[in-house]
C-alpha cells in the first residue's frame, strides 16, 4: 500500500486532461488506468471540436461549447509544447448535411432558435441550398439537399491528442500506472482508500473520471452517476486524400 495526495481514476481523454492540468499546476496526481484494450472515447470518436447545433434550450451550454472551442487553439499550443506532438486542431468551419429539405428546415429552426435564446452570441451560420453547397464542397453525392455552415466548427486527431496527455501529464510530474483497475474505493477520515487486483492506494482526494465505470464507482463516495452507453458507427478506410472538410456527428 502506497499513500498519494491526489488520485484520478481513469486515464482516457478526460483523466489524461486533469492529470495534465494538476500536473502544470504544480499537482502531481497518481492515474490509475486499466487495461490497453478497454474502450476509450479517443479510439471511438471523429475527435470533433463542434459548436453548431450544441446547447438548445440550453443557452448557457450554448455558449459554454462556443467558448470551449476558441481556446482550443490556446490548449494545443501548451500541449504540443509539453508533448512534442501535433494534435491535428483544424478549425476552419465545417458542415451539417442534409438529405432532404424538411431535414434542412428543422435544423434550421433549431439554430436559429440557439441563435434567439443566446441574444445574438451563438457562433454565425449559413443555411446554404444544394448549388451553394456543391461550390464549397465539391463532389457530394446526388441525396444531400443542403446544408449548413459554421465557422468555428474544427476537429483535432482524438489518437494524437490522446498520445499528447498521457506523454505530456508524465513529463510535467504525474505518475500512471495501467492494469491498475480500481474494484473498490473505501472513504475514510482522513481520504479513500482505492483497491484492485495486486495493489492497495491511500488518496487524500480523488477524481471519478472511468468513463462508464463511474456508474459502479459513484455510489462508494455516496454519489449517483447514472449513465446510458450511446454507440454511433465510425467508417474506417485505408488513408486517402482528404474529401470532405468535415462531418457532423
Amino acid at each position: 500500500m502506497y499513500e498519494v495526495d491526489m488520485t484520478i481514476v481513469g486515464g482516457g481523454l478526460v483523466g489524461a486532461s486533469i492529470a495534465w492540468g494538476l500536473a502544470r499546476s504544480g499537482i502531481n496526481p497518481l492515474v490509475l488506468d486499466g487495461d490497453d484494450l478497454d474502450l476509450r472515447a479517443s479510439r471511438a470518436n471523429f475527435g470533433l471540436v463542434w459548436v453548431q447545433g450544441k446547447g438548445l434550450h440550453a443557452p448557457h451550454y450554448a455558449l459554454w461549447s462556443d467558448a470551449s472551442a476558441k481556446v482550443w487553439p490556446t490548449m494545443t499550443k501548451a500541449l504540443s509544447d509539453d508533448s512534442g506532438i501535433d494534435v491535428g486542431l483544424r478549425q476552419a468551419g465545417a458542415y451539417t448535411f442534409a438529405l432532404s429539405e424538411e431535414e434542412l428546415e428543422a435544423v434550421r429552426e433549431d439554430m436559429e432558435s440557439i441563435a434567439l435564446e443566446t441574444n445574438g452570441r451563438a457562433p454565425h451560420f449559413d443555411v446554404l441550398n444544394r448549388q451553394q453547397t456543391l461550390e464549397r464542397v465539391p463532389g457530394l453525392g446526388p441525396d444531400v439537399v443542403g446544408s449548413i455552415y459554421c465557422s468555428a466548427d474544427g476537429h483535432a486527431n482524438a489518437l494524437r491528442l490522446f498520445h499528447a496527455l498521457h506523454t505530456a501529464m508524465q513529463k510535467k510530474g504525474a505518475a500512471y500506472r495501467s492494469n491498475h483497475r480500481v474494484q473498490t474505493i473505501e472513504p475514510t477520515t482522513e481520504g479513500f482508500i482505492l483497491k484492485g487486483h495486486g495493489f492497495s492506494v491511500i488518496s487524500r482526494r480523488v477524481v471519478l473520471a472511468a468513463g462508464l465505470e463511474n456508474e459502479r464507482l459513484a455510489p462508494m463516495v455516496g454519489l449517483s452517476c447514472p449513465l446510458k452507453c450511446s454507440k454511433g458507427q465510425i467508417l474506417v478506410t485505408e488513408k486517402s486524400q482528404t474529401a470532405l472538410p468535415c462531418l457532423s456527428a
